[in-house]
């Protein structure tokens, strides 16, 4: 009569491994993904927030913006006035407190309003 065989065989094994590699294959760009979209929800959230207190500081003020002297722009600004530094900053970005530093290159630039992500989503004019 035979023993009773107790716990798995080596193949056994390797094809469990070999499932969870094909799963985890498979799965973490999905998971990239997600957090890819998070963090352009985040994003939209700080320029919501900005939005916001730039439309308390202009009722608070007489419909009159920020003053904006020398290399101080808008964003320092606030920062230096109670507003989390945070805010200004995009998730997705690897330039981290450049709006928040007043840099020549964000200052005076329309596309600050752009998340980073968005930028390179979007295509080239044709013209």
């Amino acid at each position: 009569m035979q023993t009773p065989r107790f716990g798995f065989t080596l193949i056994e094994l390797l094809v469990v491994i070999a499932i969870i590699a094909v799963l985890a294959a498979i799965l973490f760009p999905v998971f990239a993904t997600a957090r890819e979209k998070a963090r352009q929800a985040t994003c939209a959230n700080n320029q919501r927030q900005i939005g916001v207190l730039i439309a308390l500081y202009l009722q608070d003020n007489n419909e009159t913006y920020p003053p904006v002297t020398g290399t101080q722009a808008w964003p320092m600004y606030f920062a230096t006035n109670g507003t989390p530094a945070g805010i200004f900053d995009c998730p997705s970005s690897n330039v981290k407190g450049s709006m928040t530093r007043g840099s020549p290159t964000t200052r005076n630039s329309a596309s600050t309003a752009i998340c980073p992500e968005k930028r390179k989503q979007r295509s080239p004019n044709p013209t």
